[in-house]
C-alpha cells in the first residue's frame, strides 16, 4: 500500500470500541482552533464586564508562575477565576502547591526533577467526595456532579463552572475547571456523558481498579480520536499542556475519562519542553515523526505530526492495541507532541498505582516519600519497553527516530 493510500486508509478506519467514526470533511481540530466557545466563561468579554474576577488573586504571585508570558494568559486566567470563583471554591486554593528542582540520580545519570508539594492525595478525595453532598444527581461520580451545574446554569452566569462548552457531532465535550486546582489555570476536559461501562473490563472493588477479563473489554477506556483532536485543539488554541493518567495509575475518579489541562509556560511543564524535538516541517509535510524521548531514563515514546487530525487518528491506533494489551500508561501533549510513557505491567500485576502523568514531567510528590520509588521501580528505562509490535501500526512512511 502506497504512502497516500495508507494514510486515507487510516483516516477512515473504524474504532471496534466506539463504531464508525465522522468523516473529516471538517476537521474537529480547524473547527475548534477558529470558532470560540458559545457557552462557557471563556466567552465572557472581560474588557465589558467582570473585570475583578481575578483580583482576588495574587497578580505578583501570577506572574512568579507564568514569568514573562503572563500577559498572554490574562484573558484564560479570568475565565477560569470566574469559574472556580462560581464553583464555591477558595480562590487561595493554589497557593498549597509548590514546585523546586531537584538533582535524581538513576542508572548512573543525574537528572532535573521537579519537587511537588501539595494537599495529601487522601485529603483531595475527600474534597471531591464532599462536593457530591451539592448534587441532586443519583450519580456518585463528582464529575458528573459538578456537569450538573453546568447544565443547569448554562443561561446563569452567576453559577458557570465551565470555561467552555463544545458540541461535536452527537457528543458534547466541556472544559470544566478542576474544582481543586494544583496550579492556576488548572482545568479539565471530559465528555458531559458518563463512561459507557459496558464496554470495559470488570471493576474489582476490593483492589480499587479495572480488569482486562478479554481483549473486548478493556481496562482503560479506549481514546478516540475524536477526543485527542479536542485535547489538541483546546491545548494548542490557549497554549496549554494537557496530561492524562490510566485506570490503573492515577486516575482517582475511574468511571469518566477525562484528561488535566493547564498554562503551558508553568515550570511543571519545563522538563517536557526538552524532551521535545524542533523539527523543520514545511508546510506540506504531514508525516508522522516518531521518537524516543530524550532527557528522561525513562522509555517515553513521542508522535509528533503538523496535521493535529492525523495526529489524533494514528495516536488513537497505537493507544487502542496497547489498551487491548493490557498496558498501563500515562499521556500528556505539548506543542504538537503527543508523549506515551507505558509502565512494568508485570511489576504492577494485580495492583492499582499512583506514580501518574508527573513521571511523564520528571516531578515527583515531595511530601509523599515513597512516589519516587515507585515511580523508578514501575516504570521502563531507556530501551526496555518493547515498542516494535505497537510501531508496526503506523503509517510506513513516518519518520521513526528510535
Amino acid at each position: 500500500m502506497n504512502p497516500q493510500s495508507q494514510r486515507e486508509a487510516i483516516l477512515k478506519r473504524q474504532s471496534r470500541q466506539t463504531g464508525v467514526l465522522p468523516a473529516f470533511s471538517t476537521p474537529v481540530y480547524q473547527k475548534l482552533l477558529t470558532q470560540p466557545p458559545t457557552k462557557g466563561t471563556l466567552a465572557v468579554d472581560f474588557n465589558g464586564r467582570d473585570k475583578t474576577s481575578i483580583a482576588k488573586l495574587d497578580v505578583q504571585r501570577l506572574k512568579d508562575y507564568f514569568r514573562d508570558s503572563y500577559p498572554g494568559y490574562q484573558h484564560y486566567l479570568n475565565a477560569w477565576a470566574l469559574a472556580l470563583r462560581n464553583s464555591k471554591t477558595p480562590l487561595s486554593f493554589i497557593e498549597h502547591t509548590t514546585l523546586s528542582k531537584e538533582p535524581v540520580v538513576i542508572d548512573g545519570r543525574a537528572y532535573t526533577f521537579l519537587a511537588l508539594k501539595t494537599i495529601p492525595h487522601s485529603v483531595r478525595q475527600r474534597l471531591y467526595q464532599s462536593t457530591l453532598s451539592n448534587s441532586t444527581t443519583s450519580s456518585n461520580c463528582p464529575l458528573c456532579a459538578n456537569l450538573e451545574q453546568t447544565a443547569n446554569s448554562i443561561s446563569d452566569n452567576l453559577r458557570q463552572n465551565a470555561l467552555g462548552v463544545y458540541q461535536i457531532g452527537k457528543e458534547v465535550y466541556v472544559l470544566l475547571v478542576n474544582k481543586f486546582p494544583y496550579f492556576p489555570g488548572d482545568s479539565l476536559l471530559l465528555r458531559a456523558s458518563h463512561d459507557d461501562e459496558s464496554v470495559r473490563g470488570v471493576f474489582d472493588k476490593s483492589l480499587g481498579r479495572w480488569k482486562n477479563c478479554c481483549r473486548e473489554k478493556t481496562a482503560g477506556a479506549v481514546l478516540t480520536a475524536e477526543m485527542l483532536e479536542v485535547v489538541f485543539a483546546l491545548a494548542d488554541k490557549y497554549s496549554l499542556g494537557a496530561c492524562r493518567n490510566h485506570a490503573r495509575d492515577g486516575m482517582s475518579i475511574l468511571f469518566h475519562d477525562h484528561f488535566k489541562l493547564a498554562p503551558s509556560s508553568l515550570m511543571f511543564f519545563d522538563n517536557l519542553k526538552k524532551m521535545q524535538r524542533d523539527f523543520l516541517v514545511s508546510d506540506t509535510d504531514n508525516r508522522l515523526y516518531v521518537f524516543r524521548a530524550k532527557n528522561t531514563p525513562f522509555d517515553m515514546l513521542s508522535l509528533f505530526c503538523r496535521d493535529r487530525t492525523f495526529l489524533a487518528k494514528t495516536a488513537s491506533i497505537l493507544l487502542e492495541e496497547m489498551e487491548r494489551e493490557g498496558e498501563i500508561y500515562t499521556l500528556s501533549y505539548l506543542n504538537g507532541h503527543l508523549f506515551i510513557l507505558p509502565r512494568r505491567k508485570e511489576k504492577i500485576q494485580d495492583k492499582a498505582v499512583n506514580t501518574f502523568y508527573a513521571a511523564n514531567h520528571l516531578c515527583f510528590v515531595k511530601n509523599a516519600p515513597q512516589h519516587l520509588d515507585d515511580m523508578v521501580l514501575y516504570t521502563p528505562l531507556q530501551g526496555e519497553f518493547k515498542w516494535d509490535n505497537f510501531l508496526s501500526l503506523l503509517p510506513q512512511d513516518a519518520n521513526f527516530a528510535v
